[in-house]
C-alpha cells in the first residue's frame, strides 16, 4: 500500500521478495533490477525471476490495456497481477500454471485465452474479475482451484476440457450467469 512508491530498483543483494510485497503500490509503473542480482530480473518493467521462468509482479500502476506475457514464461506467480488495469492478456504456450489469486480483482479484464501446456489454475486465479466475459480453457488443463472463477458476473459460458479431473472448493461461486459446458463423459459433468 505504498501509493507514492514510483520506481523501485531491486538491488544486487536482494535474493527474496515475498508474495504480494508490492501489492496496491499504485504508483509503480515499472520495476528495475540491478544487473548483478542473481535471483531477479525485469523485462519491459515487469518483475521476473532471473531466468524469466516465473512472472513475479506486474506493476500495479501500469495503465496498459493489454499485456503479452513473454514466451518462455512457465509460471504466473501468486498475487502477480492483483487489481491490474489490463483488459486482456496474451498467454504463451509455455505457461504451465497460473498461481493463487494471480489475477484477483482485475475488474477491467474481459478476455482470457489460455493455450495448451497449461495444467493448473490456482485458487482464486481469476476471482473478482467482474468484467470477464470470454475464457478459453485448453485441453490438457487438469485442475481448477478453489474459487478460481468466483464472482465473475459477466462470464456466461465456460467449456470445461475433458482433461480437467480436479475441481477445488466452489470454483464458480458468485458467477451466477455462468453455464458450464462439458463433453460426456467427464469429471466436469460429475461436478
Amino acid at each position: 500500500y505504498c501509493r507514492v512508491l514510483a520506481a523501485p530498483v531491486i538491488p544486487v543483494g536482494v535474493t527474496f521478495i515475498g508474495t504480494g510485497a508490492f501489492m496496491y503500490c499504485d504508483g509503480i509503473t515499472a520495476f528495475a533490477v540491478d544487473p548483478g542480482n542473481p535471483v531477479y530480473g525485469a523485462q519491459d518493467g515487469v518483475l521476473f525471476d532471473m531466468n524469466r521462468n516465473m512472472l513475479h509482479t506486474y506493476p500495479y500502476g501500469r495503465a496498459d490495456a493489454s499485456y503479452e506475457i513473454p514466451e518462455g514464461t512457465a509460471l504466473i506467480g501468486n498475487w502477480s497481477f492483483v487489481s491490474c488495469a489490463i483488459a486482456s492478456a496474451a498467454f504463451p504456450g509455455s505457461i504451465t500454471a497460473i498461481g493463487t489469486y494471480a489475477f484477483l480483482s482485475c475488474v477491467k479484464m474481459v478476455t482470457v485465452i489460455l493455450k495448451p501446456g497449461l495444467t493448473g489454475l490456482g485458487s482464486g486465479a481469476f476471482s473478482g474479475c467482474s468484467s470477464l466475459a470470454e475464457v478459453s480453457l485448453p485441453e490438457g488443463l487438469t485442475s481448477i482451484g478453489d474459487s478460481a472463477f468466483s464472482n465473475c458476473g459477466s462470464l456466461t459460458e465456460l467449456r470445461i476440457p475433458a482433461s480437467v479431473t480436479r475441481f477445488g472448493w466452489m470454483p464458480f461461486h458468485g458467477s451466477d450467469a455462468l453455464t458450464l459446458l462439458a463433453n460426456d463423459p467427464s469429471a466436469a459433468l460429475d461436478y
